[in-house]
């Protein structure tokens, strides 16, 4: 990797290192010891993936109450307080790179594309033809899509079809979208996009998939050896626009994904103890259900959220919740969370689909718009919220899976879907939510009362602006 060229963009002064070494060595009872002495409302960030707020103390018992916001997907920052760069940067006419530091790098050159992990890289130079030869070329060099979060997103016009390379802080994922009916060759029936690496030294790539706009597999397309065989049928259908997604990961956990179950009974596909496949790939959380050419699609989603930050002595209060950006509706939108002390798996896996893990209503949103989703947990979700580990969400549709009506008339869709904390650079991605209170209050630190304390580690109170390099105002 030594032509890959990167300017760490950090705060590396003195003070900036010296917080970043006194939040890594808080235990968590320090930390809200700490954040308790600033004015209500103040956030720091414990770990990449939460944000701890004090709150007002308990107007019963008088103890302390804090909120922590738990990002589901990989951290924004890393353990060292880096915080990682999700943008594309453009270094001449024709080349790009990014990188997550200390994750991975990707350079683009031209139509080129190579990423390094870990001592492993991959290349590969994508072709789009059809099967009876005629190449498609894309009509402009690599540029930043026009509704990109912050330069996530890096896209070739093909005119007719896209393709763009979408990155978060542990992978990088190409799709390919064709949104237009093209003017296609005589004689021709597939559409081939070839993505095979030309080397590849351990890079993990996912198993691709091709949806329609509504989330259901594309009839006929076939995937091996990173060739995706997409038939004209299927373009022509008029369920524009399609995805063709090819992915590559570079460590173990993707924190949310969906999953989906398609029988010729509904009760086949609602009480399946395992998916057959996965839903969107890192774009969408599908919770829906159709009933469709005599199959019954049923999707559920399934959500991981490192709440290990937590302390041990917790009280989970009421207003804890699970927080989804719905970015499309069907009928009847509506959704269940259901807790589980040890499903889904981490990383979800598709026996992590078993509707007998997940029995009980842990708290429902029915009727919702769109934008922001709050599923407000019950005492007994509450309950099930991990103080050690991870804590373990599925979301299932309200109005079919839950109760066990099938869906009804055929091809009309009930439920909605929701963004990842893949889509878009992690812009939106879902949260837990926790209001917690601590059983005593907490007085002094070190047996040093709270208002004494001027100076931690040389850094007035006054003065301490972030843990782990991040503002307490974001």
């Amino acid at each position: 990797m030594a032509d890959f060229l990167w300017e760490e963009r950090v705060d590396n002064s003195l003070e900036a290192i010296t917080r970043r070494q006194r939040a890594a060595a808080l235990d968590v009872n320090q930390f809200l010891r700490e954040l308790q002495a600033q004015p209500v409302g103040a956030l720091w960030r414990k770990n990449g993936n939460t944000k701890i707020a004090s709150l007002a103390p308990d107007p019963v018992t008088g103890r302390p109450r804090f909120s922590a916001t738990i990002s589901a997907g990989h951290p924004e920052h890393s353990e060292a307080g880096l915080k990682y760069d999700p943008t594309w940067h453009q270094t001449d006419s024709d080349r790009w790179q990014t990188g997550y530091l200390p994750h991975f790098a990707a350079i683009v050159q031209g139509e080129q594309a190579a990423i390094y992990h870990d001592g492993a890289h991959a290349t590969w130079t994508p072709t789009v033809r059809w099967d009876t030869g005629e190449a498609v070329l894309p009509l402009t060099k690599a540029h930043i899509a026009p509704e990109s979060a912050q330069g996530a997103m890096l896209e070739w016009d093909y005119g007719w079809l896209r393709r763009r390379l979408s990155l978060s802080p542990r992978s990088i994922t190409e799709i390919f979208f064709i949104d237009k009916v093209p003017v296609i060759p005589p004689g021709a029936t597939v559409l081939i996009i070839e993505t095979t690496p030309s080397e590849n030294t351990g890079i993990k790539f996912n198993a691709p998939y091709a949806v329609d706009t509504h989330g259901f597999p594309v009839d006929g397309a076939t995937f091996s050896e990173g060739q995706k065989r997409i038939p004209v049928a299927a373009i022509l259908s008029g369920d524009l626009p399609l995805f063709v997604d090819d992915s590559s990961t570079f460590d173990t956990k993707s924190n949310d994904n969906c999953c989906y179950k398609a029988t010729a009974t509904w009760a086949g596909s609602r009480t399946a103890t395992a998916a057959q496949a996965w839903g969107a790939g890192s774009n969408f959380l599908y919770i829906f259900n159709i009933y469709n050419a005599s199959t019954y699609y049923l999707y559920r989603a399934q959500l991981i959220y490192d709440s290990s930050a937590l302390p041990d002595d917790a009280i989970i209060d009421d207003g804890t919740k699970v927080r989804v950006y719905c970015s499309g509706l069907y009928n009847n939108p509506g959704v269940i969370a259901c807790l589980h002390a040890s499903r889904p798996s981490d990383p979800p896996i598709l026996s992590d689909f078993n509707y007998a893990y997940y029995p009980t209503n842990h708290g429902e949103n029915d009727g919702h718009g769109t934008g922001w989703v709050e599923i407000t947990l019950t005492e007994t979700g509450r309950g099930l919220v991990s103080k050690t580990g991870v804590t373990r969400v599925c979301l299932r549709q309200n109005n079919n899976d839950f109760p066990n009506t099938a869906p009804s008339p055929s091809g009309t869709y009930y439920g909605a879907h929701y963004r990842t904390a893949e889509h878009d650079g992690g812009s939106v991605k879902s949260e837990l939510y926790v209001v917690f209170s601590l059983p005593t209050s907490i007085e002094a630190i070190a047996g040093v009362a709270i208002g004494s304390i001027e100076k931690v580690c040389g850094v007035a109170n006054a003065d301490i602006e972030s843990v782990a390099g991040v503002s307490n105002t974001s």
